[in-house]
């Protein structure tokens, strides 16, 4: 039975997994240089973790995970990466 905290950390990952595939769709419309081929590297290495935690969380690692220590961990790298493809 997954409780209110579980059905959250499941819905954050899905949103934080839905914002690095966003910046992953406008950082492949950008120009090939070193900055942005760096930029799709980190986002990819990131999209492979969240995707990691949340088919860890489905299967039912909730007691190792919160909503809190997950948006700790990936809300701030979306947001510098998303910074840096607006400069």
């Amino acid at each position: 039975m997954e409780t209110k905290a579980d059905v959250e950390l499941l819905e954050y990952l899905v949103y934080a997994n839905q914002q690095v595939q966003r910046l992953i769709s406008s950082v492949s419309d950008r120009n090939k240089t070193q900055k942005f081929k760096a930029i799709k590297g980190l986002l990819s290495l990131v999209e492979g973790k969240i995707r990691a935690t949340l088919a860890y969380a489905k299967a039912g690692g909730y007691d190792l995970l919160s909503v809190v220590t997950a948006k700790q961990q990936y809300d701030p790298i979306i947001s510098w990466l998303d910074s840096e493809l607006l400069k």
